[in-house]
Order: structure tokens, then C-alpha cells, then sequence
């Protein structure tokens, strides 16, 4: 067997690993169907949530001119990401997002290049007890949050901690 052909087999491997790869199945968000969100460069914005969240447009695309995108994160969710400029930016609350398979949606995360993703923990008090979470971020900083499915007995509004494991 030639060098060529071994590494032609290799790459096959390889693209065959990659797309055997489960991705993030679109993910609903948690506490609403809807959020809007100010983001410094829409059009990589709506790349994230298109490629990595599995969110599919809805509304105009970033480059249509306009200063707004609409996406539909399942069936009930929909983001908007504006345009927004200026340094004056707040430090955004976590956004959060339930998915079946926390630890495969951190794994997927890791691996579609989402920055700052953590172990997947379980939260020990407040509305979200008893769920899986992974933290992560947007390329922008926003930071997000995948949350496991599970029963809520809040309306989401109370702090919630997790324990380190």
C-alpha cells in the first residue's frame, strides 16, 4: 500500500468520525420562547446561533442591511440578535437553553470551538436543582448556559448554585 493510499483511508476515517459526530440539536429556551440579544458583530452572531446552537433564520439574514435577525431555536424559541454599538455594554445574565444530553451538548460544544466551555455539573439549590448544566460562551462574551431537562418549580427568577464536581 502506497503512502497515498493510506492517508486517503485516513482521511476517510476521519470525515467519517466527524460526521458520525452528534450535534446540537436545536435547544429551547428556558423561562420564555423569546429573547433578544445586542451583539457587536451580527453577522458572526447569527453564524453561532445558525452553526453551533442549531437555531435555523426565521427573519432577515445579517446581511440583508438591516439592523435585526430572527431565529427559531425549536419550535417554541425564537432569538433576536440587534446590532449594537458603543462600549457601554452591560454584563448580560447567563441565557439559557435546554437540550436532552447536557454532557453530549458540552462535548458538541467543545468541539464546534464554543469558548470557556465547562464540565457539565449538577445544580445543588435554587429553581434549577436536580438539573445538568454546562456553561460556555458566545464569541462575544455573552456568557450562556445548557440546561438539562427537568422539573422547575420556579418561575426561574431565584439564583441558583451548582456543586464543582
Amino acid at each position: 500500500m502506497g503512502k497515498t493510499s493510506v492517508m486517503r483511508r485516513l482521511l476517510m476515517v476521519f470525515f467519517l468520525v466527524v460526521l458520525g459526530m452528534p450535534g446540537l440539536h436545536a435547544a429551547r429556551l428556558y423561562g420564555g420562547t423569546y429573547a433578544r440579544i445586542g451583539v457587536p458583530d451580527l453577522v458572526q452572531a447569527e453564524g453561532f446561533f445558525r452553526d453551533v446552537l442549531d437555531c435555523r433564520l426565521i427573519g432577515p439574514d445579517a446581511g440583508s442591511g438591516l439592523a435585526t435577525v430572527l431565529l427559531s431555536c425549536d419550535e417554541d424559541s425564537v432569538v433576536e440578535l440587534f446590532q449594537q454599538t458603543g462600549s457601554s455594554q452591560q454584563p448580560a445574565p447567563p441565557l439559557r437553553f435546554i437540550v436532552s444530553d447536557v454532557a453530549r451538548a458540552g462535548a458538541w460544544l467543545r468541539h464546534a470551538g464554543a469558548s470557556h466551555v465547562g464540565n457539565p455539573r449538577r445544580m445543588t439549590s435554587g429553581p434549577l436543582a436536580g438539573r445538568m448544566v454546562v456553561d460556555f460562551a458566545t464569541p462575544w462574551g455573552q456568557p450562556l448556559q445548557l440546561l438539562g431537562h427537568g422539573t422547575s418549580r420556579s418561575s426561574g427568577t431565584e439564583l441558583a448554585t451548582a456543586d464543582g464536581g
